[in-house]
């Protein structure tokens, strides 16, 4: 335990375990964050680079978006990727790979002029 002096002048104790939860916790969403993002710059790298628009970067694109909500988004986007992985290796294709194929065209295209 740490002590911490109060604006009163009475010490406080800390626990050190509070601390090292605070910093974890702190490191943690930085680097949930920064996951986030680079998430996001690959789909729009796909999107740029494909020249097209389809439903598996919607799809990937919301779960990022669900998944930057605490708790119930973290265990909605964990249930996702975890699914998308076992669809992955019992298919061979991804969940958004299979609504691809069905779709079968993309939402949106363009050509580079």
């Amino acid at each position: 335990m740490k002590q911490k002096i109060s604006s009163v002048g009475k010490p406080e104790l800390i626990k050190t375990s509070t601390i090292k939860s605070a910093v974890s916790n702190a490191f943690s969403e930085n680097i949930s964050k920064k996951l986030g993002f680079l998430s996001g710059a690959i789909i729009l790298i796909d999107v740029i680079d494909d020249h097209e628009v389809r439903a598996s970067h919607i799809i990937n694109g919301g779960m990022i978006i669900v998944a930057g909500v605490p708790v119930v988004g973290w265990m909605i986007g964990g249930s996702y990727f975890l699914a998308d992985i076992a669809t992955l290796a019992i298919t061979g294709n991804s969940i958004g790979g299979h609504i691809d194929n069905a779709i079968d065209e993309p939402l949106m295209s363009w050509t580079d002029d």
